[in-house]
């Protein structure tokens, strides 16, 4: 006749590791395929509807700029800067990665 044994439960605690570790480099890379495949993905679905597709995403932006550049430095006179069309873009870039969709 065996016996029962009765153990205590343990306790395991699960730490979130830090620094560069966190990141796991080492599976993004391995996988990059699968991950190249799912970005891929998700912009074919956001710009599937638009009629320019997937240009719409370089076409906005700049559109946006020559607008900026027409009013700002063609109406208002700002002849300050040479290069405003590029100082306009690169004010535009950030707003369009960090703005809600």
């Amino acid at each position: 006749m065996t016996e029962l044994v009765k153990h205590e439960p343990t306790t395991i605690y699960i730490k979130p590791s830090k620094g560069l570790a966190a990141l796991n480099l080492r599976d993004l890379w391995i996988y990059r395929e699968l991950v190249f495949f799912m970005v891929w993905r998700d912009v074919k679905v956001r710009y599937k509807q638009t009629l320019l597709g997937m240009a719409w995403a370089v076409i906005q932006p700049v559109m946006t700029m020559l607008v900026f550049t027409f009013v700002f430095d063609r109406v208002q006179n700002c002849q300050q800067m040479h290069s405003y069309p590029v100082f306009s873009f690169a004010a535009l870039l950030p707003w369009g990665l960090l703005s809600p969709r």
